[in-house]
């Protein structure tokens, strides 16, 4: 049976939006499988901050190459008519309960991970909503010939290539390919609790500044009295990862603990629960090392790109342009990286 197309993409947040944004850029063209809706996770639910050199090592060569596309992205968004909320923001740090500011950083940026997100995975033929539960590979499982799923539907993938960006469900990796790979049994971190404020009068310095404090707070203009604030959520009782996205909620004590440290930051107004327009919760992709996980898993046609932790937004547009380098030259290898940095040949079986 033949594909829909020459790329199969499981996973519709940014990193699989980005793979398929930058694949049309080079003339390829693919679906997007997504099991909710685009974005509906993290790649939906973050801050949207971004800067330039907050990253080390080879991570770090790939944020710096990220943060010149996301200025690209940016100028052909507005050619298109289209606003990703990009803009200039400074980083500071405030103590709570004091009204003093040290600046950390004036070179960072912000854009609104929903939006860009959105825009990115437009650039796919189709995206289908579907939830992959099985893989069927052929005889010498060296290609896999099919995506299995919870419907009953059977995605033909045939001489096509599929990328897997699962975000904090990758470890269902291991459970599709048991044979060839063993990927961590837990592949996510911390849950986080966000809110989003409407209707705030915010002063010029407070709508052009995020805020990190020493109290696990972090504090995101949007523009517009419309602001973002989010912390992790430590009393959250969830042990295990929900199957659906739509499935996460918030603590209380978490939702508390932001409009209580909010309203020790001396803003010009008082901040209330009248003003939170959205209570979200989600959680940090991990991958078992603090490098993300982008490659060519080498005994299949298959390529996968996960684990960005907190930099999922400001990595996924360079994480697309690799991928979609690799896949064009059916490769593990990037001109813009070194590939071997990141690869996920660590998880195969019999390597």
């Amino acid at each position: 049976m033949t594909s829909p197309a020459p790329v199969v993409i499981v996973g519709g947040g940014i990193m699989g939006s980005a793979c398929s944004y930058y694949l049309r850029k080079r003339g390829i063209e693919s679906i997007i499988i997504e099991q909710c809706a685009v974005a509906c996770h993290s790649s939906g639910k973050a801050g949207g901050f971004l800067a330039e050199n907050w990253c080390r090592g080879e991570t770090g060569k790939l944020a710096k190459l990220s943060f010149s596309l996301h200025n690209e992205i940016w100028k052909e968004s507005i050619e298109n008519g289209e606003d990703l909320g990009y803009r200039k923001l400074n980083a500071v740090e405030q103590d709570v309960g004091s009204p003093n500011t040290a600046m950390i950083d004036n070179t960072c940026m912000q854009v609104l991970p929903y939006h860009l997100t959105s825009y990115l995975s437009k650039s796919a033929k189709a995206i289908i909503t579907e939830t992959i539960t099985s893989i069927d590979l052929n005889a010498s499982s060296t290609n896999i010939e099919a995506l299995n799923c919870k419907s009953g539907t059977s995605i033909p993938v045939g001489d096509a290539k599929v990328v897997f960006c699962l975000g904090p469900w990758s470890y269902k990796l291991t459970q599709w390919l048991p044979s060839l790979y063993k990927f961590p049994s837990k592949t996510w971190d911390a849950f986080h609790t966000s809110l989003v404020h409407s209707g705030l009068q915010q002063t010029e310095k407070e709508g052009s500044q995020a805020i990190f404090t020493e109290d696990n707070l972090e504090v995101y203009p949007r523009g517009a009295g419309t602001m973002y604030s989010c912390c992790e959520d430590k009393w959250s009782s969830a042990k295990e990862l929900p199957d659906d996205p739509r499935d996460f909620s918030p603590s209380e004590e978490s939702k508390k603990h932001i409009l209580d440290s909010l309203n020790k930051l001396h803003f010009s107004e008082k901040v209330s629960s009248e003003s939170v327009v959205k209570e979200q919760s989600c959680c940090l992709p991990q991958f078992g090392s603090a490098a993300p996980t982008i490659g060519k898993l080498q005994s299949l046609n298959a390529w996968i790109a996960c684990g960005h932790s907190c930099w999922g937004i400001l990595n996924g547009p360079a994480t697309g342009k690799v991928l979609s380098e690799m896949i064009e030259n059916n490769s593990p290898d990037s001109t813009f990286i070194d590939a071997s940095q990141f690869t996920p040949e660590v998880h195969r079986l019999n390597a």
